[in-house]
């Protein structure tokens, strides 16, 4: 009875220990994981999208243009591996380019008509009263 009741002891903290090393192994893999679910690097070829994107989120989200900017840097990476191009570097500032232009056209400037507006709506408020 010894003798079965060491091995059932031995399969059960074998068995434990293998659990808590694929857990382990799960935890260490994180990183990697997550980075793979959450690349936003296919934005760079949907460029069709960013203008109604930014508009909707100027619109009902502007606390979330920080996270679009940050999703549109994922492409980077990609785009500084491309071997057809002598300086891979002019993709990336195409896309800065691109992405600033973009936020110039449907974030800045809307913002700063609507700054304008305001501003003289209340600087006519004023000189009437």
């Amino acid at each position: 009875p010894d003798a079965a009741n060491a091995s059932s002891v031995e399969r059960k903290c074998r068995d434990r220990a293998r659990a808590l090393l694929r857990r382990l192994d799960l935890l260490a893999d994180l990183h990697a994981r997550l980075a793979r679910a959450c690349d936003c690097s296919s934005l760079y070829w949907s460029r069709e999208l960013l203008r109604p994107v930014l508009d909707a989120l100027a619109r009902d989200a502007p606390y979330k243009l920080p996270r679009l900017v940050l999703a549109a840097a994922d492409v980077v990476p990609t785009l500084r591996a491309a071997q057809h191009l002598d300086d891979p570097d002019r993709l990336v500032n195409a896309w800065a380019a691109t992405l600033l232009a973009a936020l110039d056209d449907r974030v800045v400037l809307p913002l700063c008509h609507a700054v304008e507006n305001d501003l003289r709506v209340r600087a006519h408020a004023l000189a009437a009263a």
